[in-house]
């Protein structure tokens, strides 16, 4: 008789999809910002704190868009999901190359937080 999803299964496949399909990637959280001084010549600056976290990334979405939970997902945009909650200003640096988080956090099974991410400036 089914009796409803096993959360305890679950949980460890996702401790393993994490461990063994993960990927290391900086996450630049956004702590605060300065609006600077035109006057003085110093432009608007972005204060993070980095640290290293495990993400399941999604490298590429296919040709054209795609509609996912976090709305169009289009050719190049970056889709992650972390157990980590990453906030509207946060950046991921993957693989050399920035991204900036685009979307807000889509909670999925398991205090997985799942994003959009696009190519930094």
């Amino acid at each position: 008789m089914y009796r409803g999803p096993d959360r305890a299964r679950m949980q460890r496949a996702y401790v393993d999809i994490f461990k063994h399909a993960g990927h290391t990637a900086i996450w630049r959280q956004w702590v605060s910002a300065v609006s600077g001084n035109a006057d003085a010549g110093l432009g608007a600056t972005d204060y993070y704190r980095e640290q290293t976290i495990t993400a399941v990334i999604s490298p590429l979405a296919p040709l054209g868009e795609r509609v996912m939970a976090l709305g169009a997902l289009l050719s190049g945009d970056v889709q992650i999901a972390t157990r980590e909650q990453l906030g509207a200003r946060d950046e991921i640096i993957w693989r050399g190359k920035t991204y900036r988080v685009e979307s807000e956090p889509v909670r999925a099974l398991m205090d997985v937080c799942i994003n959009t991410l696009k190519v930094g400036d």
